[in-house]
């Protein structure tokens, strides 16, 4: 969560390329392999599972 405190200090790109564009980039290749049925519904839910783990990391380094 710290990083997402720092990226106030960023501007729309900056943030864009440091936070988004990474899991999004990583979640269209996976629906690309996958060639799932709904894209649109498999790449939410890449996206959602892939906020849940970085959220579970960002707590255990708090933790440690």
């Amino acid at each position: 969560m710290d990083e997402l405190e720092n990226t106030s200090k960023l501007n729309m790109r900056q943030f864009l390329m440091k936070q988004i564009i990474p899991v999004l980039t990583e979640g269209m290749i996976e629906v690309y392999r996958v060639g799932p049925t709904d894209p649109v519904d498999h790449l939410a839910d890449y996206i959602f599972t892939k906020s849940n783990c970085l959220r579970k990391q960002v707590k255990s380094k708090k933790s440690a």
